[in-house]
């Protein structure tokens, strides 16, 4: 039997509604790529719902799933790891029980994946509310390929930190050892800066192609996962490839472009989280004018005031990093739901 050119791997825990929807989704999507070895496992990580119920009913109307049931929950980052261990194919895609490929994004992938020879492949993501086909942004976006890590690191941007953007080339690093990492909150982000250490090239889909759904993980202090976990992980991975000075830049990125957006929808939802941002973000940026100036305020200020600079550096933020609309659009409507509230 010849191997996968691509399995699709979805870990998943008592989410039986969104794992069904994402298995309709890959059965209409499989078909456009009949001719090819794809591979589609799902890891169930000790579900109570009816999560096996749900699988075997694919199973029964066809669609070929190799399905795994913990005995006991292992924890999300345990289970992602299994994911990538349990998959044959040449590239591994983890792809989030709640995250679904748009229509028509298989058959692009797989095009991509058998034109070249690639440590990573991203794939552009957007979040959701209720119907990621309704609230798709549009199909627009190049495809870049990078010889460059430092470029393409860079291009990725924050959005290297979702499950499912990223298709890795597991032929590439099988030598890595899941056992002898700590998963964390990133288990995935463990697998892609060592497939990208390991590559000569990485391929950047900008089309938008990954639905997720938004605020639907399980509950996390935000500065304590994406500031101090995320860049802890980060610094252990500082090398010959991916510098100290690279570090730095990603960090500018972020700070202008990312985390007053999520800092101000805190603000906005008077988000327990704030009590915490202070300390993580200073411990991690103190003394960079960037994080003084720009981000600081929107943590420090009173809450309209820190609303009102946070939608002034997330208007100038997205501008520049060329995801104004989406991101713009989804503030304002925070703003005027909590205006609405208010009056």
């Amino acid at each position: 039997m010849p191997k996968p050119i691509l399995s699709i791997s979805i870990p998943t825990y008592n989410r039986a509604e969104y794992l069904d929807m994402n298995l309709k989704q890959l059965s209409n999507e499989l078909i456009s790529v009949s001719h090819v070895e794809i591979e589609i496992i799902v890891s169930d990580n000790s579900s109570t719902d009816n999560t096996e119920q749900v699988v075997q009913k694919f199973i029964k109307e066809g669609l070929s799933v190799r399905y795994y049931r913990n005995s006991e929950n292992l924890g999300w980052g345990k289970n992602f790891f299994q994911c990538f261990n349990l998959s044959t194919g040449k590239y591994v895609l983890l792809l989030g029980d709640d995250d679904f490929l748009y229509d028509g994004v298989l058959s692009k992938i797989v095009n991509n994946l058998m034109s070249g020879e690639y440590g990573i492949v991203f794939l552009k993501p957007y979040g959701f509310d209720n119907n990621f086909q309704k609230e798709y942004p549009g199909s627009f976006g190049k495809t870049i390929l990078y010889n460059n890590r430092n470029d393409f690191l860079i291009k990725m941007g924050p959005s290297i930190t979702l499950l499912s953007a990223c298709i890795i080339n597991k032929s590439l690093i099988s030598d890595f050892n899941t056992s002898a990492i700590n998963p964390g909150n990133f288990a995935h982000l463990h697998l892609i800066l060592y497939a990208i250490k390991k590559s000569a090239c990485n391929l950047y889909v900008g089309t938008y192609c990954i639905g997720s759904k938004r605020n639907n993980s399980s509950s996390y202090i935000f500065s304590k996962v994406f500031v101090q976990e995320f860049w802890q992980i980060m610094d252990n991975n500082i090398s010959k490839e991916i510098s100290r000075d690279l570090i730095k830049k990603l960090e500018w990125d972020q700070l202008f472009s990312y985390y007053p957006y999520y800092l101000t929808v805190q603000q906005i939802n008077r988000s327990k989280d704030l009590l915490y941002a202070w300390d993580d973000f200073s411990k991690r940026f103190s003394g960079r004018s960037i994080f003084i100036f720009w981000v600081a305020p929107i943590i420090r200020l009173p809450r309209i005031p820190a609303i009102i600079w946070g939608v002034v550096t997330v208007l100038v933020g997205r501008t520049f990093n060329g995801d104004f609309l989406r991101g713009v659009a989804f503030l304002f409507k925070k703003i005027k739901k909590i205006i609405l509230y208010e009056i």
